[in-house]
């Protein structure tokens, strides 16, 4: 057995016991939340940057997003690894038609 089924095996044990830990818990208590409300205006950014490109398209407007407390919203289904995951995902809630 080579050094790459051991390493493989092992790394999929982990991630099967961080799934099976992190299963039914509540995402808004991770630690790392507070970090991610604080980045929030900087993940808009790229939502803001590209609103002109979505002109035409159907958006949520703001009063909507605001009403619906959807930070909250990206901030319970956020599963991205990286800031630019971030941005993209919050793009996507704001973009209302597929693609």
């Amino acid at each position: 057995m080579g050094i790459g089924s051991i390493l493989f095996r092992e790394n999929y044990r982990r991630r099967r016991a961080w799934i099976k830990a992190a299963f039914g818990s509540d995402p808004c208590k991770d630690p790392r939340l507070d970090r991610v409300r604080e980045r929030l205006p900087r993940i808009r950014i790229y939502y803001e940057e590209s609103r002109d490109s979505l002109e035409g398209s159907r958006q949520l407007d703001e009063i909507t997003w605001n009403d619906l407390e959807m930070d909250e919203v990206f901030l319970r289904v956020n599963q991205t690894k990286c800031y630019i995951g971030e941005q993209v995902l919050y793009r996507r809630l704001h973009h209302l038609e597929p693609g």
